[in-house]
């Protein structure tokens, strides 16, 4: 009897022990299954975030510097209708428009000129603007694939790309050069209207 006294009391024991294990588990504690599962996730979360990271960034930069052109390119199309109204352009008596040049590989500006359409630094009757409003400049791995002139003379305005008003649309197109031939850029018509486009380099 004494033996199977000895033996209930270790039964009794354990039962204790395992309870209050489980207890103190249940409390809050994590088995060595649950940390290793846990640091698993952690694990492929952390590799995913290394390699989305250079392409979020790539589409932030992208997006941004493709929102700065068009709005470059809107105040370039307001500042020569506006130009009549004030009186500093009267298409009467002389030719005087506000453009945009874009200079690879990484600046763009908005131009006053008078008699030409298409940006010539040496010329007198060329300004260059600069300042937040008037010029831009791409950060990161970003670049003009081109040099353009978008040109609007007042009043209608008319468009001169690159010098000419028979094309009838130009899309200046910024580019990553880190790759991964990501592409956006603006598309401006004969008529005026500016655009965003996306599109994939095949």
């Amino acid at each position: 009897m004494a033996t199977s006294g000895f033996s209930g009391c270790k039964f009794k024991n354990f039962l204790v022990s395992h309870f209050l294990n489980k207890a103190r588990r249940d409390r809050g504690g994590f088995t060595l299954l649950e940390l290793l599962v846990v640091i698993s996730i952690l694990g492929i979360m952390l590799s995913i975030a290394s390699v989305s990271a250079p392409s979020t960034r790539r589409e932030f930069l992208l997006s941004t510097s493709q929102e700065q052109l068009k709005i470059l390119l809107i105040r370039a199309r307001s500042l020569a209708v506006n130009s009549v109204v004030s009186g500093v352009s009267n298409p009467a008596t002389k030719s005087c428009g506000y453009g945009v040049h874009i200079s690879p590989p990484s600046s763009a500006f908005i131009y006053y000129a008078c008699g030409t359409t298409v940006f010539n630094s040496g010329s007198a009757a060329v300004t260059q603007f600069s300042g937040t409003l008037n010029s831009m400049q791409l950060n990161g791995p970003l670049a003009f694939t081109r040099s353009d002139d978008v040109f609007f003379l007042p009043p209608d305005p008319a468009v001169y790309i690159n010098g000419v008003t028979s094309t009838l649309q130009i899309t200046v197109n910024i580019s990553a050069t880190d790759g991964s031939n990501e592409t956006r850029g603006v598309n401006v018509n004969a008529a005026g209207m500016i655009d965003l486009v996306m599109q994939k380099n095949a």
